[in-house]
């Protein structure tokens, strides 16, 4: 990976992930210089940069310092799901580290559980008491 010129992406990036990492981890995980962001430009004190994996694809990352959280975004043209996982592959996140992505890049192994489902038992208990009530 090395962090690239800005001049080297002449396409809009579209987000596809959100990544949730202490300062030390994004540090370790994106071993590149990064730059203060313009502060009219995000919601919160940021870093950020283009990088070019070794593999050759691009992606715009930019991590809040007050959020821990990490947006990855890819170049609209490239073919989102391959160029993910070619991401993943050379950044070697857990499955924990990913908050959110694009269903432009899920996968069975990265999507986020469906919330969960009311308990029957909880759902009978609430239909017993709502019957044996008198009003």
């Amino acid at each position: 990976m090395r962090r690239a010129r800005p001049e080297e992406l002449n396409e809009d990036a579209r987000p596809i992930a959100l990544l949730r990492l202490s300062k030390d981890r994004f540090e370790e995980l994106f071993p590149v210089e990064m730059s203060d962001t313009d502060p009219l430009s995000v919601a919160e004190p940021s870093i950020g940069g283009l990088v070019q994996l070794d593999s050759g694809p691009y992606a715009v990352v930019v991590y809040g310092k007050t959020s821990g959280e990490a947006e990855v975004s890819l170049p609209v043209s490239a073919p989102m799901p391959r160029q993910w996982k070619a991401f993943l592959r050379e950044v070697p996140l857990a499955a924990r580290e990913i908050v959110w992505t694009s269903d432009k890049v899920a996968s069975p192994a990265i999507k986020s559980p469906s919330p969960r489902k009311p308990d029957k038992s909880f759902k009978a208990a609430a239909t017993k008491r709502s019957k044996t009530s008198s009003h």
